[in-house]
């Protein structure tokens, strides 16, 4: 009932408006040969090109109309909702399942949400690779023995291969999605650093698994590094569009998120 809520709340009206300006953008660039996506796309933006890939591929299987195109970001809006309630049964009281539901539910009505799933841009699935990491960690977290196994007989058990698959491809993504996606797995690497220090007791199994993790989400983002560290020298010569962080600009967002500025 959530999936199906949410799903009627992103395409609702999607198509009703006209592109605005970034979705004019990915429309160019995914609208041509692949050598706009992959060569030029890179010369004139911050961000990596996968999505504007997948947006090409997503045209030439259902056309370039404002509702076929957007309806991709809904695509990776229903597959965060996914994650969001796996990671929310993980860490709910059995006693009360409906906690999960009530987690999911929250993000299916949210404003923000269903505004990013309704843009022809790439924070929906931004928003699913992050869902998949975070489960992914909480999966660990519940389970630390699945990672104190050699990673060769742990993968053998399908939830533990899973998880494995959620952590390491959802922290590849994120560098693929957004160039600020680096920053968000930093942030989840410490989390599993200071776990793996206290509860883990410096398990030298569990942080190889954890190297191996890392290295796999590298080798999967390795395409891109080339463009993402050309950006990293040179973006601050034209400024950059974060605004500084304040209490405002998080009142702003959470106002944003939840429909109060409406």
């Amino acid at each position: 009932m959530v999936l199906a809520l949410a799903a009627a709340l992103r395409f609702y009206a999607i198509g009703n408006q006209s592109l605005w300006i970034d979705e004019l953008r990915t429309w160019y660039f995914a609208s041509a040969g692949w050598d706009r996506v992959w060569v030029e796309y890179p010369q004139y933006d911050v961000h990596p090109p996968l999505y504007f890939a997948l947006t090409k591929i997503w045209i030439g299987l259902f056309g370039d109309s404002e509702a076929a195109m957007r309806s991709l970001a809904t695509m990776f809006s229903l597959g965060a909702l996914t994650f969001v309630y796996l990671s929310a049964r993980l860490v709910s009281d059995k006693a009360k399942p409906w906690s999960a539901l009530a987690a999911a539910l929250v993000f299916a009505v949210a404003t923000q949400q269903i505004h990013y799933a309704q843009e022809v841009r790439f924070y929906a699935a931004l928003t699913m690779a992050f869902s998949m990491v975070v489960y992914g960690t909480l999966w660990f977290l519940k389970n630390p023995d699945a990672i104190n196994k050699p990673i060769q007989i742990g993968v053998r058990e399908r939830a533990t291969l899973w998880a494995y698959v959620s952590l390491t491809l959802g922290s590849a993504l994120l560098m693929w999605f957004h160039t600020l996606g680096a920053l968000y797995n930093i942030a989840l690497a410490i989390v599993l650093g200071v776990w793996w220090l206290t509860d883990l007791r410096r398990s030298l199994t569990a942080f190889l698994n954890i190297v191996l993790v890392v290295v796999g989400a590298i080798l999967i983002y390795s395409p891109n590094i080339a463009n993402m560290l050309g950006w990293l020298f040179t973006t601050h010569e034209g400024g950059y569009w974060l605004v500084k962080p304040s209490l405002e600009r998080l009142l702003e967002l959470f106002g944003f998120t939840y429909g109060f500025d409406q």
